[in-house]
């Protein structure tokens, strides 16, 4: 009997500069490469002892690896918008080498200053450019930059 692929739901952000020029990168030491903030969907449990446990909402997520690498809170202007791109769902994952289905759900916003990462993360500014020709590069930051032309991720940002 063939078993199910495990589907694992991903909020990926695209954070650009205040220019619009580069993407903000995150160096994930258990996958030994840089991507972008990303984090899988969690479960939360209920407010109530009788509460059945709930997955955490999408913007949640993408909450949660946005202010990992910038290293501080976000006032509700400046939350990470939803984009609809369409990523390849199967590959392989850097963390257990496993083959899985991904739904990548992709969001973007633009930032002034500078990040100050949270322990354990690094965060670099790339160009496009740069992330396709540098490595160790994840392979799930080039396919989410192959599936949205980088001119509609500037648009989705008001530039």
């Amino acid at each position: 009997m063939a078993t199910l692929m495990e589907t694992v739901e991903v909020a990926s952000v695209l954070i650009l500069d205040s220019e619009g020029r580069r993407l903000l990168l995150d160096y994930n030491p258990q996958w030994r490469c840089y991507t972008l903030p990303m984090s899988k969907r969690h479960p939360m449990p209920g407010m109530h002892a009788d509460d059945t446990t709930i997955e955490e909402s999408l913007d949640t997520t993408a909450l949660r690896a946005t202010t990992e690498v910038l290293g501080r809170p976000l006032r509700p202007s400046q939350m990470p918008t939803r984009l609809n791109v369409a990523v390849p769902p199967y590959s392989r994952s850097g963390r257990d080498g496993q083959w899985k289905r991904y739904q990548h759900h992709v969001f973007v916003m633009r930032i002034d200053g500078t990040p100050n990462p949270l322990d354990g993360h690094s965060a670099v500014w790339l160009t496009p450019n740069e992330i396709e020709t540098n490595e160790p590069m994840s392979p799930t930051v080039r396919d989410i930059l192959r599936a949205i032309p980088f001119a509609e991720v500037k648009k989705s940002v008001g530039l």
